[in-house]
């Protein structure tokens, strides 16, 4: 465990489990950090406008609540969070590039990603994955790649700066492999859409080169035909 590596910090823990709830407050009490702990919705509301708060660790499910707007006002004051939780599907999509730590895990783990939720830029916790829906432009579609790839560029130096000071960046890694997906993805969709486009000028060509070629024949059979035929042809 390396010392005092929290001081100063100012941590909302939203734990509805007052076991658990103890334990993360004297692991992070114990690193250095002053904890606000909360075990309903309706407190951890009142605390996520406490000041100079640094970061949470929310619970995604407190009681019988859901703690999602815990994370809008968290997210309202730019303070990022990490999840400590035994619901791994209950989060919103919003909040997918927040770190997941699953329960119960090692103290370092928790750390290692508070420490990568306090050391990375806040858009890039904040922020959801950019997986575009539906059907946009080559250029839109681009954008997203170009952003994508330096979000995933500062992720990776946040991780390096971390791992050379012997931080557990465990669930920083997963969020990083999950982005490089979600990138990969996209470019898959690119490719396919440049494809498309490029197909649909040689699928219009080779309809109007049908319809001549129905033209062609049908001219040829009239020409071929006796007169009569073609009387009552026409």
């Amino acid at each position: 465990m390396l010392s005092s590596t929290l001081a100063y910090e100012r941590f909302l823990v939203a734990e509805d489990d007052p076991i658990i709830a103890m334990d993360l407050q004297d692991v992070l009490e114990d690193e250095g950090a002053m904890v606000f702990p909360a075990s309903s919705v309706t407190q951890a509301l009142r605390l996520a406008q406490t000041p100079a708060l640094s970061a949470a660790v929310i619970d995604i499910k407190l009681r019988t609540e859901n703690a999602e707007p815990v994370c809008d006002a968290l997210s309202q004051r730019q303070v990022p969070f990490i999840f400590y939780t035994a619901y791994p599907d209950s989060s919103s999509k919003r909040w997918s590039a927040v770190p997941f730590v699953s329960k119960p895990a090692p103290d370092s783990v928790i750390i290692g990603a508070l420490k990568y939720a306090l050391s990375a830029n806040k858009q890039d916790i904040l922020s959801p994955l950019a997986e575009q829906e539906g059907d946009p432009n080559l250029i839109a579609i681009g954008q997203y790649i170009v952003d994508g790839e330096i979000r995933i560029a500062r992720i990776t130096r946040v991780i390096a700066r971390l791992q050379a000071v012997g931080f557990d960046t465990s669930a920083a890694e997963v969020l990083l492999t999950t982005m490089t997906k979600t990138l990969n993805r996209m470019r898959d969709h690119q490719r396919l859409l440049a494809s498309e486009k490029w197909r649909a000028p040689t699928r219009s060509f080779e309809r109007r080169h049908a319809h001549g070629s129905h033209a062609i024949e049908r001219g040829a059979a009239i020409l071929m035909a006796s007169p009569f035929e073609v009387v009552i042809k026409s």
